[in-house]
């Protein structure tokens, strides 16, 4: 008997462990900062997609590998992403079904693909959602670059270099620049340097960050 798919003729077969992956409380950003999810609607969207795109093992053959001994094992397997979809089967229960050798590397090869594939997908979700999550996308972080708190901590990081350009030390200080932003609304002085126009900008495109040209931070 040739072994073919059998989409709905099979029990419910394990996923692949990258697929039970959880949605990250945390996430890198595209600054490569650590920022906290907001799980907002287009979040909780993507990650429903991203795990609706799961293999779901339509197509399956039963291969044979041998094991440490050499002794023939049999399983199957996903055709798609390369993994094992049942332990071991009795010799019994492949009396009647064409049986394929598997070649393991090229296999793990595949499982691996399978795996980064879905991997990177997720970052992208994640990163997405981190940068929207970030400070400065949000309507609360231009309101308290207009609050007296803001203009106290700018003042004095002016002072403290002098009114010099902290990147070039050749221009005067346009923006005052947050090195992160884990401490919003209460930051620490060592985590704010000032820049002039031209640094702030080369900063921002070095770093990839949308904020390259939207004057933040004045």
């Amino acid at each position: 008997m040739t072994d073919t798919a059998q989409a709905g003729a099979l029990q419910a077969v394990p996923r692949h462990y990258i697929d039970n992956a959880e949605l990250p409380q945390w996430a890198k950003a595209s600054d490569g900062s650590n920022v906290k999810l907001i799980e907002d609607a287009q979040l909780a969207a993507d990650f429903a997609s991203w795990s609706a795109k799961a293999c779901q093992h339509q197509s399956q053959f039963t291969g044979k590998t041998a094991n440490s001994i050499g002794a023939d094992v049999y399983k199957r397997y996903c055709r798609a992403c390369g993994i094992a979809t049942t332990q071991h089967l009795g010799h019994r229960t492949i009396a009647n079904t064409t049986v394929t050798l598997v070649d393991n590397a090229a296999r793990e090869k595949r499982v691996d693909a399978y795996a980064t594939a879905r991997r990177e997908a997720l970052d992208a979700i994640t990163r997405a959602a981190a940068d929207r999550a970030q400070p400065e996308r949000r309507s609360d972080y231009v309101e308290y670059l207009a609050s007296a708190d803001w203009q106290k901590l700018r003042n004095a990081v002016i002072v403290r270099c002098g009114n010099l350009c902290e990147g070039c030390r050749g221009s005067g200080v346009d923006d005052v620049h947050h090195l992160t932003y884990r401490h919003i609304g209460r930051e620490f002085l060592f985590e704010l340097v000032g820049l002039c126009r031209a640094c702030h900008t080369r900063w921002h495109e070095d770093a990839g960050e949308w904020t390259a040209t939207t004057g933040a931070e004045k």
